[in-house]
């Protein structure tokens, strides 16, 4: 069977299938890395978010006496504000700094969606305390059984 040259298609250069589909993968790549940057940004929000909250109550907490802080720097820290604001902050602010600077990779993401659920384990103990504190003083509780409702809650695991 004969053709005819001028009715063949021109042969595609290998390199230019292969230019194609590298640029393709590379643009996928880019979405991807795109979106799990955007991603672990929201996700150091929300852990700067609810650390806030919890410097926030941890203060409250101990100004009303009803704070037993198991961290122990912190715990050393309490008499001083100023200075758990800022041991506090600046914990969370060189772990985000880490974390941002490897914003395209997988582990990142990983690592700030566990410290957001940890956060987040935070704030639910946080309402437990606070319900326990309020139920304590709107049942006219002794502080007595405030004591033992406080050694209770030291026995349910934290985060």
């Amino acid at each position: 069977m004969h053709h005819n040259p001028a009715t063949l298609p021109a042969p595609v250069p290998l390199r230019a299938v292969g230019d194609v589909s590298l640029q393709a993968a590379q643009r996928a790549l880019q979405r991807v890395t795109a979106g799990r940057s955007r991603r672990v940004v929201m996700l150091l929000a929300g852990v700067w978010l609810i650390n806030i909250f919890d410097l926030t109550l941890t203060l409250l907490a101990s100004a009303d006496g009803v704070l037993h802080e198991e961290n122990p720097i912190a715990r050393a820290l309490l008499h001083n504000p100023a200075a758990l604001l800022a041991f506090k902050l600046s914990l969370v602010a060189a772990a985000t700094t880490v974390l941002f600077n490897f914003r395209r990779f997988r582990c990142a993401e990983i690592a700030c969606t566990l410290a957001l659920f940890i956060y987040a384990g935070v704030a639910i103990q946080w309402r437990l305390c606070y319900e326990m504190y309020d139920l304590a003083h709107t049942a006219n509780v002794s502080q007595v059984d405030v004591a033992r409702i406080d050694n209770l809650a030291r026995m349910v695991p934290t985060l």
